[in-house]
């Protein structure tokens, strides 16, 4: 990233690991099970200071894998910065967005910036070689480096937010 040299970046692609789907039962959570994939992906999230979600618009949806992984989380993303990136092959990707600022905090108290980013039309704007193509890929970009900005902030923002001691997940664990 050269935005941030000094930044580390762990990606979790979740068409390559076998995530549990979700039971709705908290004694047979993913946890209990140290050789499920979730032992390793909620280490790497409990570590992290900010997410970034590239999402693809699925049918007008978060696919369902990104969604099952939200459910699973406890508090590893509690209190912690994450930036939208909603991604469609075609003039979409504005649902996504909608459908995790609507639907997808409250348990696990993820706090989306208010920033988020949006790619439509992905294919093309990565294969077309015409002015219009250069202009929206300058734009896109632009518009990237300033949401990864905003999220830096709130990285450090949050990590004092995290470190104050007033957050008490076993008094109000389910954010009500």
């Amino acid at each position: 990233m050269s935005l941030f040299p000094d930044a580390h970046v762990d990606t979790i692609d979740l068409a390559r690991i076998d995530l549990p789907s979700w039971s709705g039962d908290f004694a047979s959570h993913p946890a209990s099970d140290p050789a499920s994939a979730w032992s390793g992906t909620s280490k790497v999230l409990e570590q992290s200071d900010a997410l970034i979600a590239i999402v693809p618009e699925h049918h007008g949806i978060v696919p369902p894998a990104f969604m099952n992984l939200l459910l699973q989380v406890r508090y590893e993303l509690a209190h912690k910065p994450a930036l939208i990136i909603a991604i469609s092959a075609t003039d979409g990707g504005a649902y996504p967005a909608a459908q995790l600022r609507g639907s997808a905090a409250k348990n696990n108290r993820i706090c989306w910036i208010p920033e988020q980013v949006v790619i439509r039309n992905v294919k093309q704007m990565l294969q077309e070689d015409s002015l219009d193509s250069v202009a929206s890929d300058y734009r896109i970009k632009s518009r990237v480096d300033y949401a990864l900005k905003l999220l830096h902030l709130y990285q450090h923002a949050l990590c004092e937010v995290r470190a104050s001691g007033v957050i008490d997940h076993d008094t109000f664990s389910f954010g009500l």
